[in-house]
C-alpha cells in the first residue's frame, strides 16, 4: 500500500468531495500535526464515543485510530488495552483512503480482508465497519471503528449513526485546538499594551458562543476569561466567576466522582498560587440547597510567548450519567456488603445429597451444596452469581469447599465427597491448599457450568496437579449450559454427570435416551463414570439402568439435607 490519500478538492465554500486524485501523505500528515494530538493524555469524552459505538453495535471493540507516518495511534481504544499498533498491514489505513465508510460484515470470507492478520490469526477479526474521521479542509485523519469477532450486517441508520459519532470525534478534536488557540490568544492580548476593546469584545463573543462551558486560569489561579455558559455550570454569574472570593467558596463545595469532598490539590479550578489540574476529569458542584451538578472537565495548559502557563478548561454536564453511575456504585457497594456479610457471619450453611449406586442404592458418594440463611430469599446460584459480579466468587466457593470438607469425616469412610468450583475458583491456590489436607481418594471436584473457560491449557494444568493429588474431576450438568461435548474433550473428567435437564422423563423422551446413550459411550471410551442427576421417579432410575447408566442422585432417593446421609426412596 502506499502512503498517499485521497482528498477532495476545496470549493469556495470550504466544503469537500470525493476525488480520485492522490495527495502526497506529507500534506495529510501536516494536517494531522497541527491538532497536537499524538500521544497526548487520555480523554473522557473520547471513551465515552468508544463506548457508545461498542454498545450500538454490541461488539467488543471500538476505537478512535489517527494513522501517523509508520504507526496507528489510537486516541481511545474500548475493548482492548494496547494504544498503538504497526501501519502496515493495519485496516484503518486502508479505511482513510477512501471518505464512504468502509464496512466489512465477513472478513474471513471477503478477498479484501481475508489475508489480514488480524483475520488470518488468533485474534480472529470478522466484522469491521469504520468511518474517516475527516478535516474541515478535507483530511482524513483516522477512523472511528467498530468490530468484532463474529460476522455481523449493518444498517444504513448504523452506518449514519457511526458517521455522526466521526463528526463528534472531529468537533471534539477542532474544540480542543480552538481551545488552545483561544488561550494563547488571550495571553498575548493581557499582555500587549495596545489591545483594543474591540479583541477584548472579540474574546468574549467567542467564548460566550462556545457549545461547552470554558474558563482560562492565569498562572496565579485567577480566573482571567470565561464563557457565560461555565459561570451557569457552575452556579455562579459573571462577577462571581472573576471573584477570587466567590472561586474560593466554590472551591469548598467541589466534589470527587464517588461523592467526596475534592482534595483543592485534585481541582482543576486551582486556588490562587496553586497549579490546577490538568486531564480529563469528573467533578461534582454542590449548591448552596444541597443539590449537585456533575461536570465533564478537561484541562490543558497553554504556554504563551513569554513562558507564563495557563490553563484552560472547557466543562459539560453529565449530572444525568454520573447520577446513574453513582447508583450502580452504590449497589456493588450494598451487593459486595452482602455477600462479605455472608462469609464472616456464619449464614453460608452446607447440606448433602447422597451418590447411589442405582443397581442396590447403596450410597457411594456425597454432593455438598451450599445453603444462605437471612432474610433475602434467593437461589444459591444467585447468590454465586452477584458474588462473582463483584469480585467475591472464588471467595465464597472457597468458604463452602471448606465448609464441606470440615465435615468430610462424618461420611461412612467408603463414601467420597463432591465438591464443586468453577474454572475460577479452580486456578486459585487456595484451592489446592484446602484439597491438600484431605487424603487423596475422598474428593471429587466437581467443574460448574457458571462461566466458560476462557484458556483450557490453563486448566488443564491446575487440574492435573489436583488429580496428582488424589482429586478425581467431575463435569457436571452435561447436556446444559456450558458443559458441550467439546468441553468434555478438553477437560478429560474421571466423572461425567449428566443433567437433570437430560435425565427428566427420560422414561418417555427417545431423545433424551438417545443422547445420554452418547454420552454413557463417550464415558466408557475415555473411563469416566457416568452420575445421573436429578432422578425423580421410579420409571426414570429404571430407563437409566437399563441403559447402562451404574450410579445417580435425586429425589427419588433424597433431598439435600444436612448430616447424616439418609436414603427415603419415594
Amino acid at each position: 500500500m502506499t502512503n498517499t490519500a485521497l482528498v477532495p478538492p476545496i470549493t469556495d465554500e470550504g466544503q469537500g468531495s470525493p476525488t480520485s486524485a492522490p495527495v502526497a501523505e506529507g500534506d495529510r500528515l501536516s494536517a494531522l500535526r497541527r491538532y497536537d494530538i499524538l500521544d497526548s493524555a487520555p480523554d473522557g469524552v473520547f471513551e465515552r464515543i468508544t463506548a457508545l459505538a461498542a454498545r450500538l453495535f454490541e461488539v467488543p471493540i471500538s476505537l478512535v485510530s489517527l494513522v501517523d507516518s509508520d504507526r496507528i495511534w489510537l486516541k481511545s481504544h474500548y475493548g482492548i488495552e494496547t494504544d498503538q499498533i504497526a501501519r502496515e498491514p493495519g485496516l484503518c489505513a486502508s479505511a482513510i483512503l477512501q471518505y464512504e465508510p468502509l464496512i466489512v460484515t465477513n472478513a474471513k470470507s471477503d478477498p479484501r480482508t481475508r489475508a489480514n492478520p488480524l483475520v488470518a490469526g488468533e485474534f480472529g477479526l470478522r466484522f469491521y465497519a469504520a468511518v474517516p474521521i475527516t478535516t474541515h479542509d478535507g483530511y482524513n485523519l483516522g477512523t472511528l471503528c467498530v468490530m468484532g469477532k463474529a460476522p455481523r450486517l449493518v444498517t444504513e441508520d448504523e452506518i449514519k449513526t457511526l458517521s455522526d459519532l466521526a463528526c463528534v470525534v472531529m468537533d471534539e478534536i477542532e474544540l480542543r485546538l480552538s481551545a488552545r488557540r483561544t488561550a494563547r490568544l488571550e495571553a498575548s492580548l493581557r499582555r500587549n499594551a495596545e489591545k483594543t476593546a474591540r479583541l477584548d469584545r472579540l474574546q468574549q463573543t467567542l467564548l460566550t458562543h462556545m457549545a461547552d462551558g470554558v474558563i482560562m486560569q492565569a498562572p496565579d489561579g485567577h480566573i482571567v476569561a470565561s464563557s457565560d455558559s461555565a459561570g451557569q455550570l457552575l452556579g455562579l454569574g459573571d462577577e462571581e466567576v472573576n471573584s477570587a472570593a466567590a472561586m474560593e467558596s466554590l472551591r469548598e463545595r467541589l466534589l470527587a466522582p464517588d461523592g467526596s469532598i475534592l482534595d483543592t490539590a485534585d481541582a482543576p479550578l486551582g486556588a490562587s498560587g496553586a497549579e490546577p489540574a490538568t486531564g480529563d476529569q469528573v467533578i461534582g458542584v454542590r449548591d448552596e440547597t444541597g443539590e449537585t451538578r456533575w461536570l465533564s472537565c478537561n484541562s490543558s495548559p497553554a504556554a504563551d510567548p513569554s513562558g507564563d502557563v495557563y490553563v484552560v478548561t472547557s466543562m459539560t454536564d453529565v449530572s444525568e450519567r454520573h447520577s446513574t453511575v453513582l447508583e450502580e456504585a452504590a449497589e456493588r457497594r450494598e451487593l459486595r456488603e452482602r455477600i462479605e456479610g455472608v462469609l464472616g457471619n456464619g449464614a453460608l450453611s452446607m447440606v448433602f445429597q447422597p451418590i447411589v449406586a442405582l443397581g442396590s442404592a447403596g450410597v457411594v458418594g456425597a454432593e455438598a451444596l451450599a445453603r444462605f440463611a437471612g432474610p433475602l430469599v434467593q437461589s444459591p446460584d444467585v447468590w454465586f452469581a452477584e458474588a462473582a459480579s463483584v469480585g467475591l466468587g472464588t471467595g465464597l466457593e472457597l468458604a463452602a469447599i471448606a465448609a464441606a470438607l470440615a465435615r468430610l469425616d462424618r461420611l461412612p469412610p467408603g463414601v467420597y465427597l463432591s465438591v464443586n468450583a468453577s474454572p475460577a475458583t479452580v486456578l486459585d491456590p487456595g484451592l489446592r491448599a484446602l484439597l491438600a489436607q484431605v487424603p487423596p481418594g475422598r474428593v471429587t471436584l466437581e467443574l460448574t457450568d457458571h462461566s466458560g473457560v476462557s484458556d483450557y491449557d490453563e486448566l488443564g494444568h491446575s487440574l492435573t496437579s489436583l488429580r496428582n493429588a488424589g482429586v478425581r474431576i467431575a463435569v457436571e450438568d452435561t447436556g446444559a449450559g456450558f458443559a458441550s461435548l467439546q468441553h468434555l474433550v478438553d477437560v478429560q473428567p474421571d466423572v461425567i454427570k449428566l443433567d437433570m435437564a437430560l435425565t427428566r422423563d427420560i422414561d418417555t423422551d427417545p431423545a433424551r435416551l438417545a443422547m445420554a446413550a452418547a454420552v454413557l459411550t463417550f464415558g466408557s471410551a475415555i473411563d469416566a463414570t457416568v452420575i445421573a442427576e436429578g432422578i425423580e421417579t421410579k420409571a426414570e432410575l429404571t430407563a437409566l439402568r437399563d441403559l447402562g447408566v451404574k450410579f445417580g442422585q435425586g429425589y427419588h432417593f433424597s433431598k439435600p439435607a444436612p448430616l447424616p446421609l439418609r436414603i427415603g426412596l419415594s
